[in-house]
């Protein structure tokens, strides 16, 4: 079982952020994980990614979202990992982008499905690699939405 307490406690020490943030995180979280559409393993290792309590918010919101909308679809974490193999960004690079192009989005009254946010990640992932020499992930995301903006949605 998921110590929550535990859990907050160690992610306000290694980020520095406050132990109540990551408290609220880790108890939304755990919701997730009654209700069936998170494991504790995807919680636990979706933590260890981000640097902050309103990414890992962010991402087990998503996670669970797709979860309920598609319940006979592969996990979130997998399609996750799926879009980023043959693409030489690690997985916080991805994680950061999707933070970006979700607050992005927020701030233009807009909202994605999870699977529409990757489709437009990995095509700037494309766009990044393509460059001589390869550009990182999160400035070319940036410079997409700002040149073109999010025309799926």
């Amino acid at each position: 079982m998921l110590d929550a307490v535990a859990s907050a406690h160690s992610r306000a020490e290694i980020t520095g952020e406050p132990v109540m943030v990551w408290m609220e995180a880790f108890a939304k979280a755990e919701g997730f994980i009654t209700e069936g559409f998170l494991s504790e393993e995807t919680v636990t290792r979706v933590a260890t990614l981000c640097k902050k309590a309103r990414t890992f918010d962010l991402l087990v919101t998503l996670f669970s979202e797709h979860a309920k909308e598609f319940p006979k679809e592969p996990p979130a974490m997998e399609l996750l990992q799926s879009h980023i193999r043959g693409y030489t960004f690690n997985m916080k690079a991805w994680v950061e982008s999707l933070e970006y192009l979700y607050d992005w989005l927020v701030d233009k009254d807009r909202y994605t499905t999870f699977e529409e946010a990757l489709s437009f990640l990995t095509s700037c992932a494309e766009l990044a690699s393509e460059c001589e020499p390869p550009r990182a992930l999160l400035p070319v995301v940036k410079e997409t939405l700002d040149d073109f903006g999010f025309e799926d949605i």
